[in-house]
């Protein structure tokens, strides 16, 4: 009960923080087509679209006790470098956590699917708007983040790459998780992180692996070659990797004296995240 207090706090105040540099993008509310998820919410920010182009999909999640409009307001993907190229999808969590994964939480308790719930978003999205189906990818915040890895266990087929904010990935999900398809992952983590600890956690279902045990995971998963160890990306920021920057890569960034946040001194998270993603597409 703490630990999921502790979330919806750092997760409300990371939204009333934030900032607005100026009028965000039109956004749509949406529904999908299958009426399983008839009463999930979400949201696009959509760009002008061009005849005959094909654009990228960014699913964004909140974290615990947050929504999809919160998130979208303080990470800035809307006025991003990419904000004009880029289709934006916001989910709304049907409780105030997401399914990490750990088969513990509250909407495993009450059976919500919403791994479902973010296929169906997919579906309807490919269907509604000229998606490039190699270039779809998800970023997650605190809890967000670890569903984000969870998505990449279970959606592996849908996403050319994933990110986490904020969180590693919880135990029991290592234990089973089976991407059947190559998914590049980048691990942003603060190491003095108190809400979800860089260093991992040891609490029965809830417990988490560290930030550095899971890049470790996705590197062995994949059978990668270890590419980076601790070196400088910033005046405090250090980088491991599996792989290659320009294919399939598992990145960890380490902010060494900074927390639970989405911004950091060294670098633009959402900039950086964006980044990432652009240098990654799904094989055919």
């Amino acid at each position: 009960m703490l630990h999921s207090l502790l979330l919806m706090i750092y997760t409300l105040a990371a939204m009333m923080t934030a900032c607005e540099d100026g009028p965000l993008k039109p956004v749509y509310p949406e529904t999908v087509a299958d009426s399983t998820f008839a009463d999930r919410t979400y949201i696009t920010s959509v760009p002008m679209l061009r005849d005959g182009k094909k654009y990228p999909l960014v699913f964004v999640f909140h974290g615990a006790g947050g929504n999809g409009a919160g998130i979208r307001s303080f990470s800035g993907f809307d006025k991003s470098t990419w904000g004009d190229s880029c289709i934006f999808v916001y989910p709304d969590a049907k409780v105030e956590n997401w399914d990490e994964g750990c088969r513990c939480n509250k909407p495993y308790r009450l059976g919500i699917d919403d791994i479902g719930f973010i296929d169906a978003i997919y579906k309807t999205m490919i269907d509604k708007y000229p998606v490039n189906t190699r270039r779809v990818y998800a970023v997650g915040f605190s809890q967000g983040g670890l569903f984000a890895h969870h998505v990449a266990c279970r959606l592996s087929h849908r996403f050319a790459a994933v990110a986490s904010v904020a969180s590693s990935m919880n135990q029991p999900l290592s234990t089973y998780g089976a991407p059947e398809e190559k998914t590049s992952v980048l691990i942003i983590h603060g190491k003095n992180d108190g809400v979800l600890p860089y260093q991992g956690s040891n609490e029965g279902s809830f417990s988490l692996l560290s930030a550095p045990q899971t890049l470790t995971w996705w590197g062995n998963y994949y059978k990668m070659q270890r590419t980076a160890i601790g070196e400088k990306a910033g005046k405090n920021t250090t980088l491991d990797r599996y792989g290659l920057e320009s294919g399939h890569e598992i990145r960890l960034l380490t902010p060494e004296e900074e927390g639970h946040q989405w911004f950091f001194n060294d670098f633009n998270t959402t900039e950086t995240v964006l980044s990432f993603f652009k240098t990654k597409s799904r094989t055919p």
